[in-house]
């Protein structure tokens, strides 16, 4: 039996909720549909606030293109990651192994 993995509410300094939204799947990976879910509570919440923001993305199938008031999606064109998020790249060189990437 495999544990759900999820990010639970934790207390702050002043022992107030910090303002945070979990979701847990069977996998702990980000679907279609959370992704979607999360990205409408966003745009009510820059809507609320009147702000407007593009939020650039790669090319992951989760990634989904719906309409957005206050979002404008930009997707990266395929086989950018790399380039585009370095991190990730050396998260896999590194692996387990242990080592701070900086």
């Amino acid at each position: 039996m495999t544990k759900a993995r999820i990010i639970l509410r934790r207390l702050d300094e002043q022992g107030k909720e910090v303002p945070l939204s979990y979701k847990a799947n069977r996998k702990a990976w980000m679907t279609a549909d959370l992704f979607e879910e999360w990205l409408k509570q966003w745009d009510r919440k820059l809507k609320r606030d009147g702000r407007k923001i593009l939020l650039v993305l790669d090319n992951f199938s989760g990634h989904t293109k719906i309409p957005l008031d206050q979002i404008t999606l930009l997707f990266l064109p395929p086989n950018t990651t790399a380039a585009s998020q370095p991190f990730n790249s050396a998260n896999r060189i590194c692996g387990g192994c242990g080592c701070n990437v900086q």
